[in-house]
């Protein structure tokens, strides 16, 4: 089996790290520093095709390879962890409505999605649901040509940045299980009344990408926004989630590749005894299990 990478691919992965080395890279302590999130450079993200990654070419996406799109997010987060996360929550979402959505959901939002004209943000977690998913509390109840949210939501990428919520919410005919069949998808657009935004997480890094909590206090949503049958959302999480762990596990991968270049160089300036500490073997074996790891 030949592991090497294609001539496309080189091209992909060389555009990417240039872009992150012109555009993240020496911005990247200025924004965690500041908490800034810059949606300026989604739109010059949107330019290079990435905005719509895994997304059909017909509905304006560049449908690459889970191994094409790796590379874009190992690239970038060698650069500035926080927007490669904030892309791969949009892809994820983009994605997803693509694959799930009917035609004029697709036409209505995924288009725009994969211009950069809307950006994106998935909801399924809640206080009491993390690794439980299933359990959540969420209520939509079906009141005629609408859904009636009630609930929060915790620990949103993109929360309060994004301009749609691909969000998993329990249907009246099963709040009273805890069972995943009870869960229904549905997107929610920023501004829709009885939608609000409550604390952003304070975290130990990725400050330049916002974590935040949704809040529903009657807050209606057309049944036209459902994707998929009611019933089908943990299906379309769990769906959605298989292509997101990709994407973080090539984050995960660039990051420690712009530790070991920090450490790499610093090794080679830092100079102690008359040369630098490059030189000595204990640092060599320190640098040699980084580049192995």
């Amino acid at each position: 089996m030949n592991f090497d990478l294609n001539e496309e691919q080189i091209d992909i992965r060389d555009t990417v790290r240039r872009f992150s080395e012109q555009e993240l890279t020496p911005h990247a302590e200025e924004w965690d520093e500041t908490h800034h999130f810059p949606r300026t450079v989604y739109t010059k993200m949107a330019e290079l095709g990435l905005m719509g990654m895994t997304t059909p070419e017909e509905f304006g996406g560049t449908q690459l390879s889970r191994l094409a799109a790796a590379l874009v997010y190992e690239e970038l987060a060698r650069g500035e962890m926080a927007t490669a996360v904030g892309l791969s929550v949009h892809n994820m979402v983009t994605g997803s409505i693509a694959r799930f959505g009917n035609n004029e959901q697709r036409t209505r939002w995924v288009s725009r999605l994969a211009s950069g004209e809307l950006l994106a943000a998935f909801s399924l977690s809640e206080a009491s649901s993390g690794s439980d998913a299933a359990s959540l509390q969420c209520r939509a109840e079906h009141v005629g040509d609408d859904y009636i949210l009630n609930g929060t939501k915790l620990w949103v990428t993109n929360g309060g940045e994004a301009d749609i919520y691909l969000l998993m919410a329990r249907t009246e005919q099963y709040q009273g299980a805890s069972s995943s069949a009870g869960i229904t998808c549905m997107v929610v657009e920023k501004g829709t009344p009885g939608f609000s935004f409550g604390k952003t997480e304070r975290k130990m890094g990725l400050h330049s990408s916002p974590t935040r909590e949704l809040i529903f206090d009657n807050c209606r949503v057309p049944v036209n926004n459902r994707i998929g049958a009611e019933g089908q959302g943990f299906k379309i999480a769990l769906a959605s989630l298989d292509g997101g762990r990709v994407n973080i596990g090539a984050i995960a991968v660039g990051v420690a590749q712009a530790a070991f270049g920090v450490a790499r160089n610093y090794a080679l300036e830092r100079e102690q005894f008359g040369r630098n500490i490059a030189s000595f073997q204990g640092i060599q074996f320190l640098l040699a299990d980084m580049a192995m790891k």
